[in-house]
């Protein structure tokens, strides 16, 4: 089965520069340096960030689901959503014993019976039952009576306070074992402490809603159901306060109930009512994520490549490109000289033995000879030119005509690459831009692919044609970088 026409990885054939992959400049080696300072820099800042900061990352979202009256009913009864506390109350009012003693706290069950609240112990239900009322005994006595005996209390107070504690849920959201817990046992962890005027009675609705704590804790988590992996707790969310009065709008509100513990009727003067509510059609979903240390270590590879590619890419634009190809083209003028002076030696030695038989062809084939039959010294110098449109005779042009005196291309600093694009007309440095224009020309022109194949495709047609003096020219093996793999095959092979 063959794979290649799905592999994505390989990637296209590189160009080799002076025999390298790329051509290394002293501004590239300073931006390199300034790369790694910037590297170590944004790494160490992401690290002692990751060490000193939380160790989770919280979201938080307010939900809303509209329940049916079955859903509402199998919530009620969930000890999941619905779960029971443990509720410890006392009442306070600054007035003596006696008097604080006929202030009490009744479940407000029926409006015939009341069951006393113990505060002496805490009793464990279920938030939607709590439903109390603060009452005053006002020991069978009529209600003017009773009225009185509240405003001689109200020499020492107006005012008298219902402490409740219960065992509540606490959101802690760096906690690394359970970001949403509950005290355990009898111990308490959140207090309420509603007033209630003596004269003006009131109604406190406080309104309970579930909490919903998700946390993500990887692969494994795919394999559960959602609740499963979630903490689901009952938060009071907020209260509501409102005026009690009576049938006629009077706030002197008496009640005439029967009382289970002295199994007799009594007279109570009401001084507030407060009542728990759960509303399961909202709730609070908070979702929080593990800080990972791979998550730091991507945030950091990935501002450090966005630095890479702007270096690189303003590199690469502004002195790159034009200082690689003019000194390419200085390489190229350099070796040229270079030949022509090695020509210009092989022509006296040619002069010398011009009249000398010529010999037959060597099988080093690396070294400099010409691949055609030269007949004499001035075919082998010169280039002779037809002048068809004038029918002149033919012109010898030489190696000076073509190169001039001055041959050798100034050296330039990288201040001349990355601001040539602003020389203008007036500036002393017009020739710099053009030399450099010049350069990027010619490397454009016969680097570029088109070129290439245009011309690889009529040397291949020439090559058809030519009449070889030296046959093992035309012989790939005949290389000395082909023999030397040749040898390193053979070499590997063998053993």
């Amino acid at each position: 089965m063959r794979l290649n026409g799905l592999d994505f990885l390989s990637s296209s054939p590189h160009s080799f520069i002076f025999h390298r992959r790329t051509n290394q400049t002293n501004l590239g080696g300073f931006l390199s340096l300034i790369y790694l300072l910037i590297l170590l820099i944004i790494s160490g800042f992401y690290l002692i960030y990751y060490f000193n900061e939380d160790n989770y990352f919280i979201q938080y979202i307010f939900q809303e689901k509209p329940l049916t009256t079955e859903e509402i009913d199998q919530k009620y009864k969930s000890e999941k959503y619905n779960p029971s506390f443990n509720i410890c109350s006392s009442l306070y009012m600054n007035a003596y014993e006696s008097i604080s003693k006929r202030f009490g706290i009744r479940r407000y069950n029926s409006l015939i019976a009341f069951t006393e609240v113990n505060t002496s112990i805490c009793h464990n239900m279920k938030i939607p039952d709590l439903n109390w009322i603060i009452v005053y005994d006002c020991l069978n006595k009529n209600e003017t009576e009773c009225q009185n005996e509240l405003y001689e209390i109200s020499h020492f107070t107006s005012s008298i306070s219902l402490y409740m504690y219960y065992n509540g849920f606490i959101l802690d959201h760096q906690n690394k074992t359970e970001p949403l817990y509950r005290m355990k046992g009898k111990e308490v962890s959140h207090s309420l402490i509603p007033k209630f005027d003596l004269f003006n009675p009131s109604i406190r609705t406080h309104t309970w809603a579930n909490v919903r704590y998700k946390e993500e804790k990887g692969f494994s988590s795919m394999f559960h159901n959602d609740e499963d992996n979630d903490y689901i707790g009952l938060i009071m969310k907020s209260y509501d306060y409102s005026e009690m009065s009576g049938l006629n709008g009077d706030k002197r509100i008496f009640i005439d109930a029967y009382d289970v513990k002295s199994r007799s009727y009594h007279k109570y003067k009401v001084i507030g009512r407060i009542k728990f509510e759960v509303d399961f059609a909202h709730y609070d979903e908070y979702k929080r994520t593990p800080k990972s240390f791979w998550d730091t270590m991507a945030n950091i590879c990935s501002l450090c490549m966005t630095i890479l590619n702007a270096l690189s890419v303003s590199f690469m634009n502004y002195f790159s490109d034009s200082f690689d190809n003019y000194k390419i083209m200085q390489k190229i003028l350099v070796d040229y000289n270079n030949d022509k002076d090695n020509d210009n030696n092989n022509n006296d030695d040619n002069k010398k033995n011009k009249n000398e038989e010529i010999k037959e062809p060597i099988n080093d084939i690396n070294i400099n000879e010409n691949l055609i039959d030269n007949k004499s010294e001035e075919d082998k110098n010169a280039l002779l030119i037809k002048d068809i449109v004038n029918g002149e005779d033919d012109k010898v042009i030489t190696d000076k005509d073509f190169i001039g005196d001055n041959e050798e291309m100034p050296n330039l600093n990288f201040f001349d690459f990355v601001f040539s694009g602003l020389y203008d007309g007036k500036c002393c440095k017009l020739s710099i831009k053009e030399l450099i224009k010049k350069c990027n020309e010619i490397i454009s022109k016969y680097f570029s692919i088109d070129h290439i194949i245009y011309n690889q495709i009529k040397l291949e047609n020439i090559l058809k044609d030519y009449r070889w003096n030296n046959p093992q020219l035309n012989n790939f093996g005949n290389n000395e970088l082909i023999e030397q793999l040749k040898n390193l095959i053979s070499s590997f092979n063998n053993n």
